[in-house]
């Protein structure tokens, strides 16, 4: 390159973007279908033709949807939407997916339609795709004491979902549950209940029933949560570990602006 143009190396990574004037590269998007679910990058494509190898369903659509806004927001996932000659079951087309795909490329919603809705100008329209609805279960349960109750009172919390529709045989992950809820939960529970549970508690014991029937049988063990205490107010603190290793980032690169901030905001109230 001429003396003063930097080099630049290019990777084909399926975004769409523009170079500005600058030298800066402007994100525009996606020039696929490619979705991020929990960390994992996911070409739904791959999951529609696992689930267009059953023999009654004829079109598949799988999209990436956001959770409700609230304490659920940073979870997205993925819903499926199918046209099938008959009424299908979604626990049958999970149960198909299982032993073909990894957990996390399992739809949480599967939305039978009798079509799929078409633009004016006869394309696909995702955006007028219906949203999941979770209903009220015929084998629903309601809670039978108060270790119960409480629980399906955390579950509306983390989950966001009516109480009405969560019975003590509903499945936490079947509701939007997933590893970061599970974690919350874990301490919501730790903190509420006293009884400190792991993450392989809740994956095994995924309903209120199992949950509540373990927590019954571990009571002798109760341990007090321990709260984090703020410190006293100082003019200096210490370094934490993260921060400690930017600033040894820093002193290999004195001149780069890489952790400089570009924005700041004011908050129009008190935090």
């Amino acid at each position: 390159p001429p003396v003063g143009r930097r080099r630049h190396t290019f990777y084909k990574t399926g975004d769409l973007g523009r170079w500005l004037p600058g030298g800066d590269v402007e994100f525009l998007g996606r020039v696929d279908y490619q979705v991020k679910i929990r960390g994992h990058r996911i070409e739904p494509a791959e999951i529609e033709n696992k689930l267009l190898s059953h023999e009654k369903i004829k079109e598949v659509l799988v999209v990436s949807r956001r959770a409700a806004a609230g304490k659920n927001e940073e979870g997205s996932y993925l819903c499926a939407y199918f046209v099938a000659e008959n009424s299908l079951n979604s626990r049958e087309l999970k149960e198909q997916l299982v032993n073909q795909l990894p957990d996390y490329m399992i739809p949480l919603h599967f939305i039978q339609l009798e079509r799929f809705p078409l633009s004016s100008t006869g394309k696909l329209d995702r955006n007028n795709l219906p949203g999941p609805v979770i209903q009220l279960s015929e084998e629903y349960c309601p809670p039978t004491d108060a270790i119960e109750e409480h629980l399906v009172d955390i579950w509306v919390d983390l989950l966001e979902v009516k109480k009405t529709i969560i019975g003590i045989d509903a499945n936490f992950f079947q509701l939007g549950g997933h590893s970061l809820t599970a974690t919350v939960l874990v301490a919501r529970i730790h903190k509420e209940l006293r009884i400190k549970l792991t993450l392989l508690d809740i994956f095994s014991r995924p309903t209120i029933r199992k949950l509540a029937g373990y927590i019954k049988e571990t009571r002798a063990g109760e341990e007090r949560y321990n709260p984090i205490d703020a410190i006293s107010s100082q003019e200096y603190y210490p370094l934490s570990s993260a921060q400690k290793r930017l600033y040894i980032l820093h002193q290999v690169e004195e001149k780069s602006i890489l952790y400089n901030m570009p924005q700041f905001y004011q908050p129009d109230e008190d935090l």
